[in-house]
């Protein structure tokens, strides 16, 4: 649909790549962890489990966004 706009191709494909990346769980997760810099660690990973976020995503997240 956007090729028969005009826009070429290797501009969709950045852009949906983009935004792919830029939603991604961890992408969303350290977003809230930037809003929650006060909470403990304990009750970080408690509140992005309760919004439906992996275990495992949140934890590997987490200790990223603490090295």
């Amino acid at each position: 649909m956007l090729d028969k706009l005009g826009i070429p191709t290797e501009m969709i494909e950045e852009a949906i790549e983009k935004i792919s990346w830029e939603l991604s769980e961890p992408m969303r997760i350290a977003a809230l962890l930037d809003k929650r810099r006060d909470m403990h660690k304990d009750k970080l990973i408690r509140f992005l489990a309760g919004r439906g976020f992996p275990y495992e995503t949140i934890l590997d997240t987490i200790d990223g966004a603490h090295t």
